[in-house]
């Protein structure tokens, strides 16, 4: 190094950006050639690609709060016997005659969870006699264009989604994916609160 170049001087300043931007694609190159590490992955190897990953169907965990073997036994779960209602609409006005909470289940075919809980939480017994006693469910799948745009007046950013609301159609509470127990403790807790705001 000159003098007149010193690593605090001025002219230094480039190369230093230089070098570090060098540092990282020997970085990447390294990683390139020793092999991509997933750190979710299920396997040990460090050196294991996703593409090999992917070969050898190791996927990432599934989440904490669904078991995913009860993804295989729900195809062959009895259906939920829920009296669905499909039109909000009607269900608003009818609400308004009978001053019970609609109960909305923003939902679709495509979504796990939400095949999870029409094959495990609907069907509970007791799921189904809290929603006889003064709840009208809606299902809203969102893959229909009136059920799309209830989602968004509604703001529904994630599936499933329940909303419980009042005659008026106004959200008095709102949950995502949840059990039977879940489901039931939602019921009582916001209930009476909706039945209170559609009178």
């Amino acid at each position: 190094m000159s003098a007149a170049c010193s690593p605090s001087s001025a002219c230094c300043r480039p190369c230093l950006g230089a070098a570090v931007a060098l540092l990282g694609v020997a970085a990447i190159a390294a990683a390139a050639f020793v092999g991509w590490s997933d750190p979710l992955s299920a396997s040990s190897s460090a050196s294991q690609s996703p593409a090999a990953a992917v070969e050898q169907g190791v996927t990432a965990p599934a989440a904490p709060s669904i078991d995913s073997a009860d993804y295989d036994s729900a195809a062959s779960a009895p259906p939920s016997r829920v009296p669905w209602r499909t039109d909000l609409s009607a269900a608003l006005a009818e609400s308004a005659r009978s001053g019970e909470p609609v109960l909305v289940d923003f939902a679709a075919a495509w979504c796990p969870p939400c095949q999870l809980m029409d094959e495990k939480t609907w069907p509970d017994p007791a799921v189904r006699e809290a929603l006889a006693e003064g709840v009208i469910p809606v299902k809203q799948n969102v893959a229909g264009a009136a059920a799309r745009a209830a989602s968004e007046t509604y703001d529904v950013a994630y599936l499933p989604t329940l909303l419980l609301l009042d005659a008026e159609g106004e959200e008095i509470a709102r949950t995502g994916f949840v059990d039977a127990a879940g489901l039931l403790e939602f019921l009582n807790e916001h209930r009476a609160a909706a039945t209170d705001a559609g009178r």
